[in-house]
């Protein structure tokens, strides 16, 4: 008994988002399609999926050239922030006149 109930959860987990998906794009064709929403507003699947087949190598390329800038900029963002930090935990002065700039984007300052 437990194990088929663990079976069939096993079985929602990976085919549950896979029909979830499946709903959507036929929902999202379906409404452009009724709703005739002009492909340069909201392309229906179809559309964008001909639009690969017909562009393949041109889009291939442009995903290499922005795949490169942001694993570049995740790269120096990473060694920047590293070295941010270090610099934080070896000077007190540093961590006392930037810390109220540092938490800005985080839940706010410390109280």
């Amino acid at each position: 008994m437990k194990r088929s109930f663990a079976n069939a959860a096993a079985s929602i987990e990976v085919f549950g988002p896979i029909l979830v998906g499946l709903a959507v794009l036929i929902l999202w064709e379906v409404l452009c399609s009724a709703f005739d929403v002009p492909v340069y507003l909201f392309p229906k699947p179809s559309d964008v999926w001909h639009s690969i087949l017909a562009n393949g190598a041109v889009l291939l390329g442009a995903m290499w050239v922005t795949l490169s800038i942001t694993l570049r900029a995740f790269v120096l963002a990473v060694v920047t922030g590293t070295l941010i930090a270090f610099v934080f935990n070896e000077s007190r002065l540093f961590e006392a006149c930037l810390f109220p700039y540092a938490n800005i984007p985080g839940p706010g300052a410390p109280v």
